[in-house]
């Protein structure tokens, strides 16, 4: 566990590390971050080998491998302590090719290159079952017979009450749902009536809107249905032409003055117009002088004067408009008798829909249309249109006033009810030839409510269900935390435990492990051509990221040792795609390890065991971002690794990291009186790509060519073999001197002030502070 103390690093002649006295934080996890060339990997390579100390593993060589050529005496040394402790040290001789370790009572296990190699590279990737150490528990074994007697009691308690329940359901079910409302067995919500159903509720449920009772009362109206039912007849339509409306507006409108016919004459035509009209026509149709009723002779008077005042009253303005006004008090009185016609048909088939509907359930409240209603409304609008043209053709001189209300609208209104009507009658016959299918629906509802009635009448024992199950979990929970401490001695199986799991939290289904055969699959299928062959770079410094921490198991010989763990991480995000670098970020964030040797990346459990020992040395400033900006370490705990005047430093680091300031506080460094190191080469390619990239894109397809536009149009002159032969610290025949490559970092600055200018301040700024 983390103490109060801070670690403190000593470094002597490793490497291009000539001496480094530096502090880090007190926290357990702590960031370094170093730029290529600056020793890091030297650092990490000493923990490695006090690592391999611990295995009990040859480490004979890590003198020739460590010490600096450069070393006066031919020694050097690492030393890590916390406090006033020693945690690791290493001291070094490679005269005399003498190596000294000491863990001092911690594990170290570090991920590096040298790890991914031994471990998994050699091995294609193919994961070593093949691990027999057993690990001492050293705590007592808990019995758990007590818990497993109450959870095994508390289970029966719920059985019985479960089995009491369904007995009676059973019971009721059988005589509600198969006895009275006839429900087939097989019927999908009948097989839904079940304990489990009732037990789902989390609280009383409301009684149904209709009653299982009322259902069943509509199944057996249902079965009182008619075999061969009377189905209500299509009800007719009254038609009255628009024409005819508008007919009668202009009859009652118009003013005929009275004729000069004598009112004797007008009072006979007026006691039986039809009578003498008829008798007119008859007379001219007979074809001689003798009336065709008593052949006697007309062409003489008085008849012969009679007719002719006959006939020329029906010739005159009046006679004709009585006429008119009696032709449309027939059409009236004749819609009216075709009205009363069809409130008879309505009467009888009103009658036959109610009688069949009320078997109908799911018509039993359907609103039925208000034919009467619309046909009486008709009726008494024509009647006040016939009392008005009977008015005018008593005086057809005086004026008469249209009645208020439309025919047209009464008429229309009555139309709609028709096929309203007509409508309902057709749904009733449908609803009665599909009766099986309302049989069904009915029998489906039935078994609904009776599974809400039965949970609402046995709330109390279905609730008694609950709390015994609340208290079954907590028992179960309580076992379960017991059996999670007493974890498998085998260190196998904890490897392969915690292999899993890491792996599932980076790839998810896409790679797992299979325990019993100590192999990796791809989406649970083996790897016909082999891990080595089917993952990519990133994945597979992703698997050999998880079974590094895995192979943590195999370190300890007692679960008391997992508390010693000292986890060092050198560059864990080689060749890694972004969204990997994230997920192993978040996973040394969280990682845990509690006293029993659970390894947790859970956040809860880190809270609860506190963080591991974790020494992370990168030099992927994307990386050192992404844990800043995450809160991968705590604040305090990031540190740079840098090389100032000769002598190595680290000191604290928050910031966000910019490789092109580096590279540019390096050249500038040099120009103004640093001496070059093996580094400054690849710097100064850095800075003057980064500039030409942003500030002269089209003529940066390639340094050489950007070097070559400097050259030609700005007169600034770099050495391309400068460029060239350092860039990646490999050293040539022709070596620039140092001046050289002064006097070509000094060019690379105005470069910079020119193209980039304030960047240089910044930098004066930052070596000043």
């Amino acid at each position: 566990m983390a103490a109060q103390t801070g670690l403190k690093l000593s470094v002597r002649a490793l490497g291009p590390v000539t001496k480094l006295e530096a502090s880090l934080s007190q926290n357990a996890q702590n960031l370094i971050y170093a730029r290529n060339g600056t020793g890091k990997s030297f650092l990490t390579r000493a923990l490695r080998y006090i690592d391999l100390f611990g295995q009990g593993q040859d480490i004979s060589d890590a003198a020739f491998n460590l010490v600096s050529e450069e070393a006066s005496d031919s020694e050097g040394s690492f030393l890590l302590t916390r406090g006033d402790s020693r945690v690791a040290s290493l001291s070094l001789n490679l005269r005399a090719a003498q190596v000294k370790a000491d863990a001092h009572g911690r594990i170290f296990h570090v991920f590096s290159d040298e790890f991914v190699n031994s471990e998994l590279r050699q091995r294609q990737f193919e994961i070593d079952g093949n691990i027999e150490t057993e690990i001492i528990l050293d705590h007592q074994l808990i019995d758990t017979k007590a818990l497993e007697k109450r959870r095994s009691a508390k289970e029966s308690q719920i059985s019985e009450a479960w089995t009491t329940l369904q007995r009676s359901m059973n019971a009721q079910r059988d005589s509600e749902l198969v006895d009275r409302a006839k429900v087939n067995r097989r019927l999908r919500e009948f097989l839904d009536v079940t304990i489990a159903r009732c037990v789902d509720h989390a609280q009383q449920p409301a009684l149904p809107d209709r009653s299982l009772k009322t259902i069943i009362g509509d199944l057996d109206s249902l079965k009182a249905l008619p075999s061969d039912p009377d189905h209500p007849s299509k009800i007719g339509d009254i038609s009255f032409r628009t024409e005819d409306t508008h007919k009668i507006a202009e009859l009652l409108a118009k003013i005929t003055s009275p004729s000069t016919i004598s009112d004797e004459i007008k009072q006979h035509l007026a006691q039986a117009p039809e009578f003498f009209q008829v008798g007119l026509e008859a007379l001219a149709a007979a074809g001689d002088e003798r009336c065709p009723f008593c052949r006697q002779s007309v062409a003489h008077p008085p008849a012969k004067e009679h007719i002719e005042l006959y006939l020329a009253y029906f010739a005159d303005a009046e006679g004709r408009h009585k006429a008119e006004l009696r032709e449309a008090w027939v059409g009236i009185k004749a819609v009216r008798t075709a009205i009363q016609a069809l409130l008879g048909d309505v009467a009888r088939a009103t009658s036959k829909y109610e009688a069949l509907r009320k078997h109908i359930p799911s018509q039993r409240d359907a609103p039925l249309p208000d034919v009467i209603g619309s046909a009486g409304r008709l009726d008494r609008v024509l009647m006040q249109y016939q009392e008005a043209v009977e008015a005018k053709g008593k005086s057809p001189s005086a004026a008469v006033a249209l009645p208020d209300r439309s025919i047209e609208q009464h008429l229309g209104d009555l139309h709609y009810e028709v096929l309203e009507t007509n409508a309902a009658f057709q749904k009733l016959f449908f609803a009665v030839e599909a009766s099986d299918n309302e049989r069904l629906r009915l029998q489906r509802e039935a078994c609904q409510a009776f599974v809400t009635e039965f949970t609402h009448a046995n709330w109390l024992a279905i609730s008694a269900i609950h709390i015994a199950s609340l208290e079954l979990f907590g028992i179960e929970s309580e076992l379960a935390d017991l059996l999670k401490s007493q974890l498998s001695a085998s260190a196998k199986q904890r490897v392969a435990q915690t292999f899993e799991m890491l792996i599932s939290n980076l790839f998810g289904k896409k790679y797992a492990f299979d325990r019993e055969n100590f192999v990796l699959k791809r989406e649970s299928r083996s790897m016909a051509r082999g891990a080595a062959r089917t993952l990519s770079d990133g994945e597979k410094t992703a698997i050999a990221f998880c079974y590094f921490i895995a192979c943590a198991h195999k370190k300890v010989r007692s679960s008391s040792d997992y508390l010693k763990l000292f986890f060092v991480f050198d560059d864990p995000i080689t060749s890694m795609s972004y969204d990997f670098i994230f997920s192993i970020a978040q996973t040394l964030k969280n990682i845990s390890i509690d006293g029993n040797g659970m390894i947790s990346i859970n956040p809860a459990d880190k809270s609860r065991n506190g963080s591991a020992d974790l020494l992370i040395f990168t030099h992927s400033s994307y990386f050192y971002n992404i844990c800043i900006t995450n809160g991968v370490i705590r604040k305090g705990s990031a540190f740079f690794l840098s090389k100032e005047d000769g002598e190595h430093k680290i000191f604290p680091y928050a910031k966000y990291a910019a490789p092109f300031e580096q590279h540019l506080k390096e050249v500038f460094d040099v120009s103004i009186g640093r001496e070059p190191d093996h580094t400054t080469g690849n710097s100064i390619r850095s800075v003057l790509e980064a500039v030409g990239r942003f500030c002269h894109p089209d003529k940066c397809g390639q340094l050489s060519e950007y070097v070559g536009f400097l050259a030609g149009e700005e007169g600034v002159i770099i050495k391309s073999v400068l460029i060239n032969n350092l860039s990646h610290g490999t050293y040539y025949e022709d070596t620039p001197s140092p001046e050289e490559i002064r006097e070509a970092c000094g060019e690379a600055i105005a470069i910079v002030e020119r193209y980039a200018k304030g960047q240089v301040e910044l930098i004066r700024a930052a070596s000043r502070n």
